[in-house]
């Protein structure tokens, strides 16, 4: 649906499959010897395969992502099957960002926003836990650095995907008013779709050092939905002054400052 050739569905679609195969391959590398290997369900496979078996809450932990990824998938397809989606020349950026936006109502957006920073949650997870397997294997101090920045960058990118997308669809939207309300609704929807998958699924994961860094800041409230405000606040700011142009040193100024509340938190616990 987002691609206007053979070329860019190729590309579209082997970009997404090697994701794909990567997310479920790697963990299983590690399969018994460290809890990081239950993210992937081929996992549970080869538990199976050994006699070992595996639990109910185990099956949860590696497919509920999937389910949920498909689920909200589906839905944004069914939402964006029409025709000016489908033979419409624009850019496959330009496309992709009116996807986003169709899901953002007129009537009630910072609503719409709330719902979709929780609906980018799974997807989120999914692309922490595969750069989690990525850098399991680097030095001690360099993995801890990476895995920081890279959360930091897959939260931030995530949370400014549907402010970005409503703002080059209605450029009068973004007003200092409209920006706060949007920075605290999509904080807020951000910080309850992570809690509630958090709990839900990922408990034996957030009990190594690797899993510690991706979800360190969810242990006080008032803090993670502080730091996802002015997350947004930041991107939205250089959105506000520069247009589309800041978005990129918007997301890099929201990312480094995210980095650095991470890596003030991980530095405390480890010291």
């Amino acid at each position: 649906m987002a691609s206007r050739s053979f070329k860019e569905l190729s590309f579209v679609s082997i970009f997404f499959s090697t994701l794909a195969t990567s997310y479920l391959f790697f963990p299983t590398v590690f399969a018994n010897t460290h809890v990081i290997s239950i993210i992937s369900p081929l996992t549970l496979v080869v538990l199976d395969i050994q006699g070992d078996g595996f639990t109910a809450m185990e099956y949860v932990y590696s497919t509920v992502l999937f389910f949920a990824t498909s689920i909200i998938l589906f839905y944004v397809g069914i939402t964006n099957f029409r025709e000016e989606r489908l033979f419409s020349e624009k850019p496959l950026t330009s496309r992709l960002a009116d996807f986003v936006s169709a899901g953002v109502s007129r009537d009630h957006p910072h609503l719409s926003l709330f719902l979709l920073a929780g609906f980018t949650i799974p997807f989120v997870f999914m692309a922490q836990m595969l750069t989690l397997v990525l850098f399991f294997n680097i030095p001690m101090p360099l993995s801890l650095v990476l895995l920081t920045v890279s959360a930091a960058f897959i939260e931030e990118f995530a949370k400014s995907i549907g402010l970005y997308a409503v703002a080059r669809e209605r450029p009068g939207f973004l007003t200092p008013r409209n920006l706060l309300l949007a920075a605290v609704a999509i904080g807020s929807g951000f910080l309850v779709g992570e809690k509630l998958l958090l709990f839900a699924t990922l408990a034996q994961i957030t009990e190594s050092i690797f899993g510690s860094v991706l979800f360190l800041s969810l242990q006080v409230l008032w803090m993670p939905l502080l730091l996802h405000i002015t997350g947004v606040l930041i991107t939205g700011g250089f959105l506000l002054l520069w247009g589309r142009q800041g978005y990129g040193p918007g997301l890099i100024a929201a990312c480094t400052v995210h980095s650095l509340y991470n890596l003030h938190f991980l530095m405390g616990a480890l010291l």
